[in-house]
């Protein structure tokens, strides 16, 4: 939980019905390949003076996941040749 203020970064829609938001803030620093399954089903709950909304992690559509993750089928595949 945090009564920090966050900045909204980016936000895209990645189909009709789901939406891409990155959020920062200086204070909090985020993994985004924990070990083990625990952080699996952590929600966060956005609010603001009009509404709140809960929102879970999806940290495998982050571009810079994304991209390590190419990277390193690229890396495998090359060392399979």
């Amino acid at each position: 939980m945090s009564s920090d203020d966050w900045s909204l970064e980016k936000k895209w829609d990645l189909s009709p019905t789901t939406h891409y938001y990155s959020f920062s803030n200086s204070g909090f620093k985020i993994h985004l390949a924990p070990v083990g399954v625990d952080w699996i089903g952590k929600h966060y709950l956005l609010t603001n003076q009009k509404k709140s909304r809960v929102y879970t992690n999806c940290t495998m559509l982050d571009p810079s996941v994304v991209a390590y993750r190419d990277n390193m089928i690229k890396k495998y595949e090359n060392s399979m040749e």
